[in-house]
C-alpha cells in the first residue's frame, strides 16, 4: 500500500466486505480490501458455494429488505455478466406452530408479508407434497442405506471412508509458486493433515505449509471390490412394486464418470436397460473370496454393528466407525 491514501479501507474480504468495497468503488471513491485468507476458506460464515435465498420473513422490515435486495442482485449480475443465483422453489414443511421464538419464525408466519408484497406461494397438505412416480433413481451416496432400509428392508454392505482434504496458500510475488492443487491422504488417524504439511514443507517450494487455508472432509463409499453399484433393486425387495422400477447407484470413484452414469441411470429408469449397467456393477455380485454378497436384508440386520450415522443404516465393515473426527 505504501503511502497511498484511500478514501475507504475495508477490513475483511467476506461477501459483505466485498459488497461494501464494490459499492464504494461504484461511487468513484478509492478503496482497498484487507483480507488474511484466500477465497473459499473456512474462517467465515459464507465461504462455500451454496447458500439459501429466501424472501419469507415474519418481520415486515426484513421482508421489505429481502424484496429490495432482489433488484440489487439483478444489477450485480448485470455488472458481472454472469448469473450468480439459481432461483428455484422453496418447500418449507413441519409443525406450523414451531419456531415462534426463533429468528426463522413459524411456518405460516411469513404469509401476511408474502401477500402484502405480492410474492407467490402455495399452502399444501402433507398428502399434496408426497411425490408419486413410475420410476425411482436412488443416488444418495454414503446415505443410500438410509433410503434402502426403511423403504425396501435391505441394506448394502458398505465400507465408508472419511477423506480429509486440505488447501494451502502459495507464496505471493515473483518468487512465489502458482500451484492450484490439493493434497490428501487416506490415513484414518489424527496425523493425516500434519503428514501433508510435512510433505509440502519438505518438497514443495513456494507453498505455505504452516496452516491450511481450508480443510474439509467427504465420504467415500466402497463395496468389496471398490467398483460401482449400478443396478435395479431386485424384485423380491420391491414389496409389490413393478420389476425394474427402482434404480440405485453408489460406491466407487465416480466424479469423472458423472455424465455417463447420469446417462445410464436415465436409460435404466426410462427404458429399463443401459449398456453401461455392466455385470461388474451388479448389486447381486458376490465376493469371490468370502462368498458374501453386497445386499444384506433385514434378517441379517441384527448382526450389524452400530454405525456412526444417526440412522444405523450402514453395514458391518464400515470403516467410518472408529474414526476419531467423525461427527454428524
Amino acid at each position: 500500500m505504501g503511502t497511498e491514501l484511500y478514501d475507504v479501507v475495508v477490513i475483511g474480504g467476506s461477501p459483505i466486505g466485498l459488497s461494501a468495497a464494490y459499492e464504494v468503488a461504484k461511487k468513484g471513491a478509492k478503496v482497498v480490501i484487507l483480507e488474511q485468507n484466500n477465497f473459499f476458506n473456512q474462517a467465515g460464515s459464507s465461504g462455500d458455494l451454496a447458500r439459501m435465498f429466501r424472501t419469507m420473513y415474519t418481520e415486515d422490515f426484513m421482508a421489505d429488505l429481502a424484496k429490495e435486495t432482489l433488484g440489487l442482485w439483478d444489477a450485480l449480475e448485470k455488472d458481472a455478466g454472469t448469473s450468480l443465483r439459481w432461483m428455484s422453489g422453496l418447500l418449507n414443511f413441519g409443525d406450523k406452530d414451531y419456531g415462534g421464538e426463533t429468528p426463522e419464525g413459524t411456518l405460516l408466519g411469513p404469509v401476511p408479508n408474502l401477500e402484502r408484497l405480492g410474492r407467490s406461494y402455495q399452502k399444501l397438505t402433507a398428502k399434496e407434497i408426497e411425490n408419486r412416480a413410475k420410476k425411482i433413481i436412488i443416488a444418495s451416496g454414503a446415505y443410500v442405506n438410509h433410503v434402502l432400509r426403511p423403504s425396501f428392508g435391505l441394506s448394502l454392505d458398505l465400507d465408508i471412508w472419511e477423506m480429509v482434504a486440505s488447501y494451502f496458500n502459495t507464496n505471493a510475488g515473483p518468487n512465489g509458486t502458482i500451484f492450484p492443487s490439493m493434497w490428501f491422504q487416506f490415513a484414518p488417524d489424527k496425523n493425516d493433515i500434519r503428514d501433508s504439511q510435512d510433505f509440502i514443507r519438505q518438497h514443495l517450494v513456494g507453498v505455505d505449509s504452516t496452516v491450511p487455508a481450508l480443510t474439509l472432509s467427504c465420504l467415500q463409499t466402497n463395496v468389496f471390490d471398490n467398483m460401482f453399484v449400478l443396478d435395479f433393486i431386485p424384485e423380491e425387495y420391491l414389496r409389490g412394486g413393478a420389476k425394474d422400477s427402482v434404480v440405485v447407484f453408489t460406491a466407487g470413484w465416480a466424479m469423472k464418470f458423472v455424465p455417463i452414469i447420469g446417462k445410464a441411470l436415465a436409460e435404466m429408469a426410462l427404458h429399463g436397460r443401459s449398456k453401461y449397467a455392466r455385470k461388474e456393477f451388479s448389486i447381486t455380485r458376490m465376493d469371490p473370496e468370502t462368498g458374501k454378497g453386497i445386499i444384506v436384508d433385514d434378517e441379517r440386520r441384527d448382526t450389524f454393528r452400530q454405525s456412526s450415522f444417526a440412522f444405523t443404516g450402514q453395514a458391518s465393515g464400515s470403516s467410518i466407525r472408529g474414526l476419531h473426527n467423525t461427527s454428524f
